[in-house]
């Protein structure tokens, strides 16, 4: 009998999460190649990590209820063993959908990876500081990801302020980071109106899918 090594190797495959972050628009529906993956997902909520072979994806995003005019109607490339989340942001009247990598990379042990992502659509560039912590992010636009930065975990406060005038627009108290996590500080909802400016932190893909 031939034995080929090949044939028992797991094929690549990469995971894929959505996240509602545009505050003014309703609860929508979102397809994945024309296949409903999630119904009625609200602003801040995200799906879960949906498994998908790497190639070319059509996103359509609807209105829940609604299949006839899509909000988003974009196509992405998802490529092997990677981590995806892709975020409807912006206001309505100018969608649009943004793929963050939730990039697969080693971590020291018993230490926390933050990183942050601005996805409030009329604040300013902003810096982000975890004071007790020692680290912090400078000079964020909107739609910027930062790179991840190593920190010890624990209980820490986050604060937001404009880069240009240093007035705190957010404080988040009491954030937990545990050890040998990745997670996305993602700064979500409009700094001058409803609903008010808020910190989503969850925990990134990357701490516990292994390739």
């Amino acid at each position: 009998m031939f034995f080929c090594p090949y044939f028992f190797r797991s094929a690549p495959v990469s995971y894929l999460r959505i996240l509602h972050a545009v505050p003014d628009a309703p609860k929508v529906d979102v397809y994945l190649n024309d296949k409903l993956v999630a119904n009625n997902l609200a602003f801040k909520q995200f799906t879960e990590y949906l498994s998908v072979i790497p190639g070319y994806y059509n996103v359509k995003i609807y209105p829940a209820g609604n299949t006839a005019n899509p909000v988003i109607n974009t196509s992405f490339f998802a490529s092997g063993n990677n981590i995806y989340t892709a975020a409807a942001i912006g206001l309505l009247k100018n969608i649009y959908l943004k793929v963050i990598e939730d990039t697969p990379m080693a971590i020291a042990p018993n230490k926390t990876m933050i990183r942050f992502v601005h996805l409030s659509p009329d604040a300013p560039m902003v810096n982000v500081v975890l004071p007790n912590k020692n680290i912090g992010f400078e000079n964020v636009s909107f739609g910027e990801v930062t790179n991840y930065k190593e920190m010890s975990p624990g209980i820490s406060t986050i604060q937001i302020s404009a880069a240009q005038t240093g007035n705190v627009v957010l404080m988040s108290p009491n954030a937990r980071f545990g050890p040998n996590k990745f997670y996305s500080i993602y700064a979500v909802g409009l700094a001058g109106g409803n609903p008010p400016l808020q910190i989503l932190l969850p925990l990134d893909g990357n701490s516990y899918i292994k390739f």
